[in-house]
Order: C-alpha cells, then structure tokens, then sequence
C-alpha cells in the first residue's frame, strides 16, 4: 500500500528535477540594456565560448524594433572565477539599423576570465 503513494511522489520529484536542471542548463545571458533605449533594443541571440588559446569570447546579437537607427555604446567587463574585475574592453559605438539586427563580438585578453558582463545604452 505503501508503494502505490510513493510512485505518484516520485514521478513528481523526477519531473520537478528534471524541470529545474533544464532551466539551469540555459542561463540569462549577462546583458544589460539601458531602460532608455529597451523599448527599441532588444537581445535577439547569446553565445558565449573558448577561442582556441583558451579565452572566452562572446557573441550577441542585437535587434532593433523600432522606427529609426539607433546608436548604442557597448562595453564587455571580463571576470574571474571570484567574481573580480579583470579588464574592461573599449566602449564601442554600433549602429543598430531600424527593423535591422547587429553581430556584437568580443573577447578577454586574459585566458584567466570565465564570465563577462556586457552593457549596451
């Protein structure tokens, strides 16, 4: 009798893990985008990986939804596995098209990084 109220338990743990590891698998990307501009900027894409000398190098896709060109500033921080700051890339001015997309890219001087957090305003 036992068992027949443990199986509907268990098969609810397995689905609630199960749910929780997918969601863990795909984290929010590490972007931020200035309120004054999120009504027409928005992150379309994120990919992040190793160049072949070991740094990480980012790859976002921005898309502009709105009537007009949109200049925006785009910095990369680059950090270690504690959380401190290692570099910070030059701020770099892209021209987002109206109803268009642009391919930001970056990547550490460091092979030291392991995470970035990118700022678009």
């Amino acid at each position: 009798m036992t068992c027949k109220l443990f199986a509907p338990l268990l098969i609810l743990a397995a689905a609630c893990a199960s749910s929780s590891s997918s969601k863990r698998e795909s984290p929010k990307p590490p972007v931020t985008i200035h309120p004054n501009i999120r009504q027409a900027i928005h992150l379309a894409g994120f990919e992040q990986r190793r160049t072949e000398d070991g740094r990480l190098a980012i790859k976002m896709i921005l898309s502009n939804r709105g009537t007009k060109d949109r200049p925006v500033i785009v910095t990369s921080d680059w950090l270690d596995t504690k959380g401190s700051h290692l570099e910070r890339s030059t701020p770099r001015k892209v021209l987002v098209p109206r109803g268009g997309t642009y391919i930001y890219e970056d990547a550490a001087f460091s092979a030291e990084a392991v995470r970035c957090e990118i700022a678009v305003r």
